[in-house]
């Protein structure tokens, strides 16, 4: 998975660095929901399917653990780190 990106509209867009790694931890208020749902909420800049890529590609792990189903359930105090990949300049 990598980003495709052109850097002018990397600063403008409000969109993440490349090679960033992001740690959550999941609230009360937040348990209950779907895994791909949980990330989406925290990233509302991505698409759902590059969101996705991410987490089939090994770069969202839950609890220190990597898990391919975007349908696990979220509990509270659950850590959620997300990884964004390289960039390729175009």
């Amino acid at each position: 998975v990598y980003f495709l990106v052109n850097e002018e509209f990397m600063q403008h867009s409000g969109l993440v660095q490349p090679n960033s790694s992001f740690t959550f931890c999941v609230t009360t208020e937040q348990q209950g929901i779907r895994l791909d749902q949980y990330i989406r909420a925290q990233f509302p800049s991505y698409s759902r399917n590059f969101l996705t890529q991410l987490l089939h590609g090994g770069l969202i792990t839950l609890n220190s653990r990597y898990t391919p189903k975007a349908s696990t359930i979220v509990k509270q105090s659950d850590t959620v780190t997300v990884t964004f990949p390289s960039a390729r300049i175009v």
